[in-house]
């Protein structure tokens, strides 16, 4: 199987190749696949088994979530994600709260169109994709910016697929940037 340009080879104990991306829509673990989602997604779930200390609740829901299923609602997998999404039912009462405070707070933050055309939308029942992170200095580590974008790929298959979703990203914010200066020697000393 071509995949990224290269092949994608199985090792015998089912590990994909260290170097090698599956092509999309390849089976991950045991009948578990994606669809659209970024090959380079697979490529890190198979590789978490092969990186040291990882627990082995985690790495088996990646390689047989028929053993751990008991823990987890759905299998790791764009057709679970779609069952549960199409099951929510979140009440309209408290969807218009909810939708009315972030259009407010997103106003004064200067959002655009694209932002209040989703609250619209999840004020006319499309889910949420949530995720977040705390607040980092410069940014924060490069995985905030991924889960971002990881939501937003969510939301776009779950709407292809007939499922209205929105992309939600919160920044916790209880330790302030400042704050965090503070404590980085070095970073808030006068020169």
């Amino acid at each position: 199987m071509a995949g990224a340009g290269k092949e994608w080879r199985q090792q015998p104990d089912g590990q994909l190749d260290d170097y090698d991306t599956p092509p999309i829509g390849a089976p991950i673990g045991r009948g578990v696949s994606l669809t659209k989602m970024t090959q380079w997604c697979v490529w890190c779930l198979h590789s978490f088994p092969r990186l040291p200390h990882q627990p082995k609740l985690f790495v088996r829901l990646i390689d047989d979530y028929s053993s751990v299923k008991q823990f987890y609602p759905h299998a790791p997998n764009m057709d679970g994600v779609r069952r549960v999404a199409s099951a929510l039912d979140f009440p309209a009462e408290r969807r218009r709260e909810v939708a009315g405070i972030w259009r407010e707070q997103n106003t004064a933050f200067g959002a655009g169109a694209a932002t209040a055309g989703n609250l619209e939308k999840l004020e006319r029942g499309a889910v949420a994709v949530v995720s977040g992170q705390q607040v980092g200095l410069f940014s924060g580590p490069a995985y905030a910016i991924y889960k971002a974008l990881t939501a937003i790929q969510l939301a776009e298959e779950l709407s292809d697929a007939g499922i209205p979703a929105v992309p939600i990203f919160w920044m916790a914010t209880e330790i302030t940037t400042s704050t965090k200066c503070a404590m980085s020697p070095g970073l808030m000393q006068a020169s």
